[in-house]
C-alpha cells in the first residue's frame, strides 16, 4: 500500500493506525481519529489557491485604493480614439487656448463633496466643504461633517497651514520645499494644500519660473497621440534634463485631463485627473477632480458644485488664525 511521510508520521490511507519512527500509536476508545492531509494534497494546495484566488479575493473586504499608474498610462489608453473631431494645434496654440479658455478666471468659489482615502482610515472619509481659490497660488479648503470641521487648509503661495481638529495640531511649512522633499508623509492626512493649489493652476506649468521650480530654462516637449497631446515639462540645469511634470490634454475640447508632478527621484509625486468640464463665466472648469499621492497611498476625490468665478474674495479668507490650545508643528524643522 502506498505511504506518505508527513512530519515524522507514516500515513497509510484507509487505516486508522499511525506509526511514528517505528513506534505504534493506538487510538484510545472513543478518541476521534486525527486525519492528516496527504502530501499530494498539501503539495498541490498552492495550485488550488492560485486557481481560486480571484474568487477568494472577491469575498474579502478590501478597501479600494488609488489606481496604479499603469491603469492610466498604458498604450491602449494612449491610443484610444475619441468620438469627436480632433484638433491639430501647435504647442503655442495649445498654450494660448489653455490660457484664454481654461484658466482665464482670477478667482474660484465652489462647494465640494469630498471623499478621502488614506492608509490611516478603515474606509473612505466622506464630508462636505468649500473651496476658495485666487490665482495664482492662494487656496482655502475646508472640510466639514455635520457641524464639525474635519480639516482646514490654507496656502498663500509662500506658507501653508493644515489644521486637523481631531489631532489638535496645525501643520505648517514653506510651500514647494515640503512638496519637493515628500514631506506629506509627515502629515496625519498625507495631503498638502499647496499641492492642490498647484494642480488647480495646471496651465502655470507651461510658464517658466512659476510653480515647480525657479529655473527659467524650462522646455515643453510635445507628443501627439490619436486622442490627446502629452506635454513633457523639462528643466535644463547645466546641460542635465530634469522631468518636472506631464500634462495630458484632450485633442477634442483642448482640456487638461491629467497632470503629473514628479519628485526629485523621477517618480510621480502627486497626480490629478480632471473630468466633467463645464463653462462658467467664459472659463471652462472641471467639476470632477481626483488627486492622488501614490507614495502615501492617498486619494482625494472632489465633486464641485455652485461654482462661481471672478467674484471678489475677502483677503481675510487667506489669513490663518490659530485656534487656542492647538499645537503648531513646523514641517521645515522635521
Amino acid at each position: 500500500m502506498r505511504r506518505w511521510t508527513y512530519h515524522g508520521y507514516t500515513i497509510r490511507p484507509q487505516e486508522q493506525l499511525f506509526k511514528k519512527r517505528g513506534k505504534k500509536v493506538k487510538r484510545q476508545k472513543g478518541e476521534k481519529v486525527k486525519r492528516l492531509m496527504p502530501l499530494y494534497l498539501f503539495a498541490s494546495l498552492p495550485l488550488y489557491l492560485l486557481t481560486f484566488s480571484p474568487f477568494l479575493a472577491g469575498c474579502a473586504a478590501v478597501r479600494p485604493g488609488p489606481p496604479v499608474a499603469s491603469d492610466l498610462t498604458g498604450i491602449s489608453w494612449m491610443l484610444r480614439k475619441p468620438s469627436g473631431t480632433v484638433q491639430n494645434l501647435s504647442l503655442e496654440q495649445i498654450k494660448d487656448t489653455l490660457s484664454s479658455n481654461n484658466t482665464s478666471f482670477t478667482t474660484l468659489k465652489a462647494k465640494a463633496q469630498i471623499t478621502l482615502y488614506t492608509p490611516d482610515t478603515s474606509g473612505p472619509l466622506l464630508c462636505e466643504g468649500y473651496i476658495r481659490l485666487q490665482r495664482p497660488n492662494k487656496l482655502r479648503f475646508i472640510g466639514t461633517k455635520l457641524t464639525s470641521t474635519i480639516f482646514d487648509m490654507l496656502t498663500d503661495g509662500e506658507t501653508f497651514w493644515l489644521y486637523l481638529p481631531s489631532e489638535k495640531k496645525i501643520y505648517t511649512g514653506r510651500c514647494n520645499s515640503i512638496s519637493a522633499s515628500g514631506g506629506s508623509a509627515k502629515l496625519g492626512a498625507n495631503i498638502l494644500p499647496d499641492d492642490i493649489a498647484m494642480l488647480l493652476n495646471y496651465n502655470d506649468a507651461l510658464t517658466p519660473g512659476t510653480i515647480l521650480t525657479k529655473d527659467v530654462n524650462r522646455t515643453p516637449i510635445l507628443e501627439t497621440w490619436p486622442g490627446l497631446w502629452l506635454i513633457h515639462i523639462v528643466d535644463l540645469n547645466n546641460g542635465i534634463a530634469i522631468l518636472r511634470a506631464n500634462l495630458y490634454i484632450d485633442r477634442v475640447g483642448v482640456n487638461v485631463i491629467r497632470y503629473d508632478i514628479f519628485g526629485t527621484g523621477g517618480n510621480i509625486r502627486v497626480q490629478a485627473l480632471f473630468d466633467d468640464y463645464a463653462r462658467f463665466d467664459n472659463s471652462v472648469i472641471p467639476q470632477k477632480i481626483v488627486i492622488l499621492w501614490p507614495d502615501d497611498d492617498t486619494k482625494l476625490i472632489l465633486s464641485l458644485t455652485n461654482i462661481v468665478t471672478n467674484e471678489q474674495i475677502d483677503s481675510k479668507v487667506f489669513r490663518f488664525s490659530k485656534p487656542k490650545t492647538v499645537e503648531i508643528v513646523s514641517l521645515n524643522d522635521m
